[in-house]
């Protein structure tokens, strides 16, 4: 049975692998995933409690030494080189076997996932569950649902509009219709004295009809 869903406070999404699977390496099944990166103040309390619930729930004499916190560092278990949104923050990986809804402010489901990109701001919808695989122990999310509700600067992945923003604009030469009869290739050698007339000539291959 699945353990208790709630909502996340706002966070930035980061990493985010919402429309198609992907496994950290060959051995892992692939997942959906994305990494929810909370900013510094951010009122985690009713995360924590459902955590404290799940520990209680999988282990009533407490958690096995060494047992992983879904709750992560950004000063000491990110990569510097993420972004400075880890910076002072909290982040969580939340992740599923199944496909996640994805849905923008108004709540209506998106499916294009371009439209989904590092940096925005969401919400999610998930629950927590305690694992132990092993000899690896801990608590982990997982997702359930998540809504876009703001666009934000875009962490990682190709920025098509900043990219093309560099290019000159330039005018674009209006098109010229192209006239069959005077088309390059097509002209037909006038006709000598006699012959088939140049308003006989098939314009497609300059044979006489």
């Amino acid at each position: 049975m699945k353990n208790e869903s709630i909502k996340t406070p706002a966070f930035t999404l980061c990493f985010p692998s919402l429309f198609e699977p992907r496994s950290m390496n060959p051995n892992q099944e692939p997942k959906y995933s994305c990494t929810a990166v909370f900013p510094a103040g951010t009122d985690l309390s009713a995360l924590k409690r459902i955590v404290g619930d799940v520990v209680k729930a999988a282990w009533p004499n407490g958690a096995p030494r060494g047992a992983r916190s879904p709750f992560l560092d950004g000063n000491r278990d990110a990569n510097p080189e993420w972004g400075e949104c880890f910076k002072d923050a909290i982040f969580v990986r939340l992740s599923t076997k199944f496909k996640p809804p994805v849905c923008d402010a108004s709540r209506r489901e998106i499916t294009n996932p371009d439209a989904v990109y590092g940096g925005q701001k969401c919400v999610a919808i998930v629950h927590c569950y305690a694992y132990s695989n092993a000899g690896n122990n801990g608590v982990a999310f997982g997702l359930d649902a998540l809504q876009v509700v703001a666009d934000g600067e875009r962490i990682g992945g190709v920025n098509k509009e900043a990219l093309f923003g560099q290019f000159d604009q330039l005018a674009t030469p209006a098109p010229s219709p192209l006239d069959l009869f005077d088309a390059p290739g097509n002209t037909a050698a006038p006709a000598a004295a006699g012959t088939t007339t140049a308003g006989n000539v098939d314009p497609f291959t300059g044979l006489p009809l």
